[in-house]
């Protein structure tokens, strides 16, 4: 496509950037942006507001290549509070100038659906939303899939979780196909469900370190909806990954052998409640060392602390033990 037109309403990817987010949406605005920075990214155009049929024809014989894709990028869609992912429309295998019109108008209808509306806490005789609409090459791959640049579950985000299927990465989007799966930790590899057997760990780690640049590229942790045609890999999609859990870090806060287990360990088995460690835990711990006062003529306490919501302990600070003993009554 050639970047000496742009047609009101038409804008080509190779123009797009993340300033342009207000007219076409982030989707489209995310891959301009990626496109420029030299990621590998399918060409093709958003189309936005009022544009003429003439004007869309046009740009798809600048694209130069049937089939295409057409899928929305609507204002309120792949956010870094919300993704809306899986709720508008796309139309992919896309052929012609009619059959293109078309599929515009459905990707756009989908945007005033009760659905949507429902989603967006909108009035159902509302207009809702514009939706920008993009359309890309259409590729033909062998493999594709999804990357999170950290763990959905743990939220580490050292580790980059790959989904992949043969052929069209929709049939993982939509839940058509289970899919591979692999865990790429830096330079570590591991296959953790094989049902298709579609890479091997060279090219898990390709996708792996395309994802982690990508998600450095925008800042934040990133969804990618990816693809390989031909031996090429190519990025179809990032969005911000969405409630995201904060990363665990088993860090005990002084250094010692701490364990769970011990003393009130024995008979907490959940994860602490706030009101249970900021209040009652400390009622209790008062409440042993007064035992252990009347007992034995000495109070030894013992550190403890809520770590990653678990309650751990370790041994009391040796300085201050032969001078308790000494106090204690014979």
């Amino acid at each position: 496509m050639t970047a000496d037109w742009r047609g009101p309403g038409i804008f080509p990817l190779t123009e797009l950037g993340a300033e342009d987010r207000p007219q076409v949406g982030a989707k489209a605005a995310n891959l301009g942006e990626l496109f420029h920075a030299g990621f590998p990214v399918p060409n093709g155009f958003a189309v936005a507001g009022d544009a003429a049929a003439a004007d869309i024809m046009v740009a798809l014989q600048q694209l130069g290549h049937e089939p295409v894709s057409v899928r929305s990028s609507a204002l309120d869609e792949d956010l870094a509070e919300a993704s809306f992912a899986g709720q508008y429309a796309s139309v992919l295998g896309v052929r012609g100038d009619d059959e293109l019109l078309r599929a515009i108008r459905r990707v756009r209808a989908s945007g005033s659906s009760d659905r949507i509306k429902r989603y967006q806490g909108t009035r159902e005789d509302s207009a809702g939303p514009p939706v920008a609409v993009l359309v890309q090459r259409m590729l033909t791959p062998d493999a594709a899939g999804v990357a999170f640049t950290a763990n959905p579950i743990t939220g580490d985000r050292d580790e980059v979780m790959i989904t992949v299927a043969r052929g069209l990465g929709e049939r993982v989007v939509a839940g058509e196909a289970i899919g591979d799966e692999w865990a790429v930790r830096h330079e570590d590899v591991t296959c953790r469900r094989a049902t298709e057997a579609v890479l091997d760990p060279g090219r898990a780690r390709e996708i792996a370190g395309l994802a982690r640049r990508n998600a450095e590229h925008f800042g934040v942790p990133q969804d990618v909806e990816w693809a390989v045609e031909r031996g090429r890999l190519y990025i179809l999609q990032t969005r911000p990954m969405t409630a995201l859990p904060a990363p665990v870090r088993w860090m005990p806060p002084e250094p010692g052998y701490w364990v769970r287990t011990f003393r009130f360990g024995e008979w907490l088995a959940d994860p602490l409640t706030p009101l249970f460690r900021e209040w009652l835990l400390e009622r209790l711990e008062e409440g042993y060392l007064r035992g252990m006062e009347a007992e034995v003529g000495a109070a030894i306490p013992f550190r403890h602390a809520a770590i990653e919501g678990w309650y751990y302990t370790t041994s009391p600070r040796l300085r201050a033990i032969p001078g308790l003993v000494l106090r204690a009554d014979a």
